[in-house]
């Protein structure tokens, strides 16, 4: 394979890779907004709890995103990724005094 060609072939996987980041970008800033909400934590901290259930379940960022954007909605994510995120939003935000999910009656659901 000539210089020119493999650099063509590299730049068609990162341009994919890109494409594939900007469409999963919209569901992880849901994912988020629902994190922020239920744990009532900062967007870094809600940031680390996704990742941090993501990396523990070993399921791809954009999917538990996904599970946690349609939980707003619809039925909760599975036990394995509640209890993940529920663990992660323990450690990244034990700062603060906070024994789980808000129990407020706003119109997000608690159970990202």
């Amino acid at each position: 394979m000539s210089d020119g060609s493999a650099e063509r072939l590299r730049l068609g996987k990162e341009v994919e890779g890109l494409r594939r980041a900007l469409a999963s970008r919209p569901m992880i800033d849901m994912a988020l907004g629902v994190l922020m909400a239920a744990y009532r934590c900062t967007p870094a901290e809600a940031w680390q709890i996704l990742v941090d259930a993501s990396q523990r379940t070993n399921v791809k960022l954009h999917e538990i995103a996904e599970r946690i954007a349609d939980s707003a909605h619809g039925p909760a994510p599975s036990r394995p990724v509640r209890e993940a995120l529920q663990a992660a939003a323990t450690r990244h935000t034990a700062t603060r005094p906070r024994s789980g999910p808000s129990t407020s009656t706003s119109t997000a659901k608690a159970h990202p």
